[in-house]
């Protein structure tokens, strides 16, 4: 191998070093620097939510705290004649109510 070019990898494996151990001495510092900030953001989020929630009327309430799934229905769907959800308690759909 051509000598220049093994001086020259050297010369990048040793700036490529020393990049590397200025970012290990700084990052941790910069990342505990973060924490407050974080903090404070989370704060004023659920601020924002409280505020937000409070200027909305209550059936927009309800609808925000319900948990369902989009198109889940909000009640079970009953058989009218039985009086009980489709399928429990009755053996197979397909068969009448015992």
């Amino acid at each position: 191998m051509d000598p220049t070019i093994v001086f020259w990898l050297y010369i990048a494996a040793f700036l490529f070093g020393v990049v590397l151990f200025i970012a290990w001495v700084v990052l941790p510092f910069a990342i505990i620097g973060t924490k407050p900030l974080l903090r404070e953001l989370i704060r004023e989020t659920q601020r924002t939510n409280a505020l937000l929630e409070a200027a909305l009327p209550a059936s927009a309430r309800e609808v925000m705290h319900d948990k369902r799934l989009p198109n889940e229905p909000r009640y079970p769907p009953t058989d009218t004649a039985a009086g009980r959800a489709p399928g429990r308690f009755s053996g197979s759909p397909d068969l009448p109510p015992t």
